[in-house]
Order: C-alpha cells, then sequence, then structure tokens
C-alpha cells in the first residue's frame, strides 16, 4: 500500500534509528521495508532512497536537503544584488531612493526587470554593517569599533613602564615667578599601575623633565611609603617630539632601556597611564576647581599631590587589577637594577651636546667659556660634552672613546671668582710644565742626535810630526821694538 509523502518531522525522526537497525540487518528483504513504511507511514520508495543516502553519506544522509537558493532572493539576481550593494557603498553615503532610482534607469535601458523599492532598501539595510562603516566613515571609526585589541600586560615589576604628559586644569606660579598651567609628566609600572616618579612643571612639558621624571623613579625614595625603584627593560611611549630626542635616545641607550613606540594614530596601548592621567581629573584635579582663577603656589601643589598618590591612589583598590597598586607592586617581589651611584645616574640622564673644539679661551658652549687644566693641553682637540639645562656653570667633557676626562667650569664664572693675579699665575704655571717638557724632550732628541753622528762620522788619521812644518810668524819692525 502507498502511503503518501506528507507526515509529521518529528515522528519521521522517531522512526529513523528503528529503520536502520533494520535495514542493516542481513535478513532485510522488500516485504520488511514493507512494513517499515507501513509503520511509519511513508512511501516504500521513501525507505529505500533513504537507505541509499546512508550508504553514500552516513548519517548525514538523513538530513532535509537544504535549499539551492539558500541565502539569496528568488525575486532578485545576484547580479542585480551586488550592483545595489556596490551602489550603497559609494561615499558620501548615498540614501535608498538615490540607489532605486540608478537601478531603475540601469534596468530600463537592458530591458530587464525593475525590483520594487522596498527590495532596495531591504538589500541595503541588511548590508554587513562592517561594510558601511567602512566605507562611510573612516577606517579610524572601523577600527575603534571592529578591530580586535591586543592589550600588553607585563608579568612582573620594571619588566614595562609607561611615560606621557598631561596637562592639568590648574594655574600655578613657580620658584622663578612664571605663572601658567601646570603640567604633569608620569611614569607608570605597567605591572603593578604603581607611579614610579613624576615631575610637574608651569608650562610645556620637554626631554629635561623626562629625564628628572626618571631620575626619581629609578632611584630609590626618601619616603617610605614609596618603596619603588630600578631601571625597566622597556619603555612604552607616544611618538611624541620629546620622547624621540636625541636627548631621551641617549638615556635609554645609556641605562640600556629598550623604547617602544605606539603606532602612529593607534594610542591604544597607552591606555594605562591615560587611565591614571583621567583618575587625576577627575579626584585631584576637581579639588583645585575652586583656585583656578587665583594661581597657586607650584610647591604647595607638589606637596599636595605626593601626599594624594602615596594616601589614595597607591592604596585603594585599582580597577583594572583587582588590588592596591602598592600591595601589587609588593606581591611582585623583584630585585632592582639599579646604577652604581646616583652621581653616575645624573651624568646618565644629562644631556649630550654635539662635539665641540678647544679653543684659547676654552670651549664655547651656550655663549659661555668652558676650561680646565687638563683641557689646556689638548688645544686644538673635539670633546664630546654633557650638560645640565637647569645649571650651566659646568659641564662634562668626555674622550672620543666615552671616557670621561673633567668637569669644566665656565670660565666667565672662573674669571670673576679667581680675580686678575690669580689666572696669571694659573698661566705662569702652566707654561713653565710646558717649558719644562720641551726642554726635556729637546734633551732627548739632542742625544739621540749626537749619538748617531758619533756613529757615522770618519776616525782622523794618523800623521808624524816630522812631516809637519813648522811654520814660524813673520814680524813687523814696530813690533820688534815694541817686545
Amino acid at each position: 500500500m502507498h502511503i503518501g509523502p506528507t507526515w509529521a518531522a518529528k515522528s519521521w525522526r522517531r522512526q529513523i534509528l528503528p529503520w536502520l537497525c533494520q535495514c542493516c540487518s542481513p535478513v532485510f528483504s522488500r516485504a520488511s521495508s514493507i512494513d517499515i513504511a507501513r509503520e511509519a507511514k511513508v512511501s516504500t520508495r521513501t525507505v529505500w532512497r533513504k537507505l541509499q543516502a546512508v550508504d553514500a553519506k552516513g548519517l548525514k544522509g538523513l538530513h532535509r536537503a537544504g535549499r539551492s537558493d539558500k541565502g539569496r532572493r528568488r525575486r532578485l539576481s545576484t547580479k542585480l544584488q551586488e550592483v545595489i550593494e556596490g551602489l550603497f557603498l559609494k561615499a558620501p553615503k548615498p540614501t535608498a531612493t538615490w540607489v532605486w532610482e540608478q537601478v531603475l534607469e540601469a534596468c530600463e535601458k537592458n530591458k530587464e526587470t525593475v525590483p520594487s523599492y522596498s527590495l532596495v532598501a531591504e538589500v541595503c539595510r541588511q548590508l554587513d554593517r562592517r561594510l558601511k562603516v567602512l566605507a562611510h566613515d573612516s577606517e579610524e571609526a572601523y577600527e575603534r569599533e571592529f578591530d580586535q585589541i591586543l592589550r600588553r600586560q607585563a608579568k612582573r615589576p620594571n619588566e614595562m613602564w609607561q611615560a606621557d604628559h598631561k596637562e592639568l586644569d590648574i594655574f600655578a606660579t613657580d620658584q622663578f615667578g612664571r605663572t601658567g598651567k601646570v603640567w604633569l609628566t608620569a611614569i607608570s609600572d605597567d605591572f603593578s599601575r604603581v607611579v614610579m616618579g613624576y615631575y610637574l612643571g608651569v608650562g610645556a612639558a620637554n626631554s629635561m623633565r623626562i629625564a628628572l621624571a626618571m631620575r626619581q623613579a629609578i632611584w630609590r625614595k626618601e619616603d617610605e611609603r614609596w618603596p619603588v625603584c630600578g631601571i625597566p627593560d622597556l619603555l612604552y611611549t607616544d611618538r611624541g617630539r620629546d620622547f624621540k630626542s636625541t636627548h631621551i635616545e641617549q638615556v635609554c641607550a645609556d641605562l640600556k632601556i629598550k623604547v617602544v613606540r605606539t603606532r602612529r594614530r593607534k594610542p591604544r596601548g597607552r591606555g594605562k597611564i591615560e587611565r591614571f592621567f583621567r583618575t587625576v581629573d577627575q579626584i585631584f584635579t576637581h579639588k583645585w576647581k575652586n583656585e583656578k582663577a587665583k594661581p597657586v603656589s607650584l610647591s604647595s601643589l607638589e606637596t599636595e599631590f605626593h601626599e594624594w598618590l602615596m594616601t589614595e591612589y597607591h592604596q585603594e583598590k585599582h580597577k583594572g587589577i583587582k588590588t592596591p597598586p602598592m600591595v601589587k607592586w609588593n606581591e611582585g617581589k623583584c630585585l632592582p637594577r639599579l646604577p652604581d651611584s646616583l652621581d653616575a645616574l645624573d651624568l646618565m640622564l644629562h644631556k649630550v651636546g654635539r662635539p665641540r673644539k678647544m679653543w684659547q679661551d676654552g670651549i664655547r658652549f651656550k655663549n659661555l667659556r668652558y676650561s680646565h687644566l687638563l683641557l689646556t693641553q689638548s688645544m686644538g682637540e673635539e670633546f664630546t660634552i654633557r650638560y645640565d639645562p637647569r645649571d650651566l656653570s659646568s659641564i662634562w667633557v668626555y674622550e672620543e672613546e666615552g671616557k670621561l676626562l673633567c668637569k669644566a667650569v665656565s670660565a666667565d664664572l672662573l674669571e670673576s671668582e679667581m680675580g686678575l693675579s690669580d689666572l696669571m699665575a694659573k698661566n705662569a704655571r702652566t707654561k713653565k710644565e710646558l717649558k719644562k717638557k720641551i726642554k726635556e724632550k729637546n734633551a732627548a732628541a739632542d742625544a739621540f742626535v749626537k749619538d748617531e753622528d758619533r756613529k757615522q762620522a770618519p776616525a782622523p788619521e794618523a800623521t808624524s810630526t816630522d812631516n809637519v812644518l813648522k811654520l814660524k810668524l813673520r814680524k813687523h819692525f814696530h813690533e820688534k821694538r815694541i817686545q
């Protein structure tokens, strides 16, 4: 008996396993297929077709066959759908009405079926949002919304530091009488979020402020509440001019710090230092809002900022690491890498000037003249110098091999302090030492030359006294009378 092909899907699935068990048995026959078809209320042809599908594809053969046009529109050809999507992805962003008008005009020319406006609008609306953002907005908007972000995370303290500047909404007056907005230069540890060092100053930041913040970050602190120090393995910064300066590059090279900069227009890697600046704006700067009209003292601001950093920021729970920053630092238990001394650190943090020549009046730098007793013996030679922009009274002079030669003092300051008599005495001593060296070198040269002449001169021939004529001196008559 033939039964129609309509059946309930659930009842059909319930009959799959019994069919397979019976169809795979060696005693399976056509009579068995009729009984199975009658029980499942399907045709015997369906039973045999499913059996062949199982033999060819396995259990996948029992699944319902999918539509060949799945995911495509039956009322719209693939070519015309691509045309609609291409028109909608033009820049600037077009409207669905404009796209439909363009499609209408093209279909009338090519004598094709014109799609309805609602169908064209639906195609534009269901287009992938990533394509629409990239085509209509910009690459930056697409990257902000869809790019996968890989966050850097240090595994121990001093593995990576982040450094940056921030202009605070606070007006202050420094010790030199300058008034302006305060700039904060901060260095943060990536592992613990502890602020390793900072510098507050009036006016735009520069490379020297970075060096001062690094000096505080690297060396041991006097405050017992701030037991952080050491040299990092990696310094992560932006592409600012001060961070790319020769000064900071030389400092990192001397301290053996690897510098990594963010990609252009992609500052996502510096989110941790930016989050600290946001905390400073929301909590610390908010306390000084009422003082904005009247400039505050920079020294008092530094004191308040230090106390806020020690008592609040380092001791309160950080949302990113789920623990206070100082507790996270102590959990790291790292042995910091430090310079030999504070003086050695200061030398490495000083700026490096281009090679300078030693003239008769000294090394000329910043409209000043620098001299030292050792430099007077190297007139006309070039030296590498390091200097502190905050104190130009002296510079450090290095030889070509990078060896420290001396600390030269400004000749202008030296003359005003020594006086004319002391300066003349110093010059006389220098000349006396040089004359002594010249005399010693001349004596050595004369001795060497005389020895060589003595070796090369021929010996005189021996003569007999008998063969030598004795000449008698002739005298005039008046000479005889005198005698």
